[in-house]
């Protein structure tokens, strides 16, 4: 037997994955995307529109991180991705937390020393660990 983890066990994250394939491939019928990693920029426009909430906390997020519009949209397609896990029309601002959470955790692994291998030691002195 499997310990479950806290999003639930394995057979439940496959169901959830399965639904939210999917949820895509009926909302991109007809289009030339089978994926939210897909979506071009125009296209997040018009499937991932975000509330006036969600707009605040993207806007704060592209002036408190260095973002560029590649890494926006990205964080928008891993927010509509999370929405779909969770059978959700709509992206909501814990959604776009999320996704903002998991970029800071790529960014956190992605220090790199000059030739590209992450230098975990230097990672921990910054952060205060030993």
């Amino acid at each position: 037997m499997h310990p479950q983890t806290p999003a639930g066990s394995s057979a439940e994250l496959r169901k959830a994955v399965t639904r939210a394939r999917k949820r895509q491939l009926e909302r991109y019928r007809g289009y030339d995307v089978l994926f939210n990693a897909r979506l071009t920029h125009t296209m997040l426009q018009t499937f991932c529109p975000l509330g006036q909430e969600q707009t605040k906390l993207m806007k704060q997020a592209y002036e408190t991180y260095p973002l560029n519009m590649r890494t926006y949209d990205k964080i928008i397609r891993l927010a509509r991705t999370i929405a779909d896990l969770e059978d959700e029309d709509v992206i909501t601002t814990m959604h776009l937390a999320e996704a903002l959470q998991y970029r800071e955790l790529k960014s956190f692994y992605r220090q790199t020393t000059g030739n590209g291998i992450c230098d975990l030691n230097s990672t921990r002195e910054e952060s205060g660990l030993r």
